[in-house]
């Protein structure tokens, strides 16, 4: 009885060091500027290939460039709210934009995006 007991306190151990999951590797150490850059840039990137979008696609373009910035909001210290804020800011100021130019340019997309993030943060 003992050994049993034994015996199935180590299968136990053994099973949960086996499901102890591999850290995932380290956030490389940049700046919090650069990942706030990179974090814009890569809404804007989404923004980008919607830049012809109405309705739907505009939103599920919103949807991918949130969570793409959500990750990186864990770097930069913005909180949740001021990052859907910013994509809410986004979206409808592009929105509008769409609506009086349906091709953006890049630079227009960039300072949508750099606008929105600075009011965000600050």
């Amino acid at each position: 009885m003992f050994g049993r007991l034994v015996m199935g306190m180590m299968l136990v151990a053994g099973a949960a060091q086996a499901q102890t999951a591999v850290p995932p590797a380290p956030v490389p150490q940049s700046s919090k500027q650069e990942l706030e850059e990179f974090a814009k840039g890569c809404a804007a990137v989404y923004l980008m290939a919607a830049d012809t979008a109405k309705g739907d696609d505009l939103s599920q373009a919103m949807v991918r460039g949130a969570s793409t910035v959500d990750y990186y909001r864990q770097s930069t210290g913005l909180t949740a709210e001021q990052v859907n804020q910013a994509i809410t800011d986004m979206r409808d100021r592009l929105t509008e934009r769409l609506a009086r130019n349906p091709q953006p340019s890049l630079k227009e997309l960039r300072a949508n995006c750099d606008a929105a993030f600075s009011r965000a943060g600050g």
